[in-house]
């Protein structure tokens, strides 16, 4: 039954003290029923989370009344709760608003100094179209040695030598397949029957994972 009849509390805070139990605890339920957020106070944790759960959006605030400090607790415990419910807001709202009205950044809005700044985000498969040289921790400010080599046949990458890194050969990689996938479920198989000593039934995934590995080379290019 609603205490208040006569007018609503709708976006009020209502501060109750001694709400874990007796009179407290109905004024905290006429003061919900009202449409009002409570704030529970009171010595009884576990009293308190009992009446919360009748009381909708609540706070509690667990402070001895007698305590020199209380007031100030409750007062900040009170507005930190709601002054944090409204930061989030804020920057849920700026979130929105950045991403459907906000001007486009471009993939290096901070001006960074690292190659992650120089593509897209997310970036594109192959990474980029030029693997840039790197001479120094920083080598996106680096603009005069960005030049490099262009990788434009295919699935391609640079080969460099051991001791130096210097360039040594462009590398025809392996194209995007789903073999791979195919081929270590069927090892897993494979190993599974091995080690329960079905001997037969490895013997069997042993030749499908040859099958897999023949399938996965087939179209692969040869390298000259």
């Amino acid at each position: 039954m609603n205490r208040f009849p006569d007018f609503s509390l709708e976006g009020k805070v209502a501060v109750v003290t001694g709400a874990s139990s007796g009179i407290g605890t109905a004024i905290a339920h006429a003061y919900s029923q009202a449409g009002a957020r409570v704030v529970l106070v009171g010595r009884d944790e576990e009293r308190l989370r009992l009446c919360g759960e009748d009381c909708g959006e609540s706070r509690l605030v667990v402070v001895d009344l007698a305590d020199d400090d209380a007031p100030q607790r409750i007062v900040s415990e009170t507005i930190g709760s709601f002054v944090l419910t409204a930061g989030l807001l804020m920057i849920f709202a700026n979130l929105f608003w950045s991403r459907f009205r906000g001007v486009f950044a471009g993939p290096d809005p901070f001006y960074g100094g690292t190659l992650e700044w120089t593509t897209t985000s997310p970036p594109p498969p192959y990474n980029f179209a030029v693997i840039p040289t790197v001479t120094s921790p920083y080598p996106n400010w680096d603009r005069h040695e960005r030049e490099g080599i262009p990788l434009d046949h295919g699935h391609e990458t640079q080969a460099t030598t051991v001791r130096d890194g210097y360039f040594d050969e462009v590398l025809q990689m392996p194209k995007e397949s789903g073999w791979p996938i195919v081929l270590g479920a069927v090892a897993v198989v494979f190993f599974v029957m091995l080690l329960t000593s079905h001997f037969i039934v490895a013997l069997m995934f042993a030749g499908a994972a040859g099958l897999a590995v023949a399938a996965w080379n087939l179209h692969e290019p040869v390298q000259q």
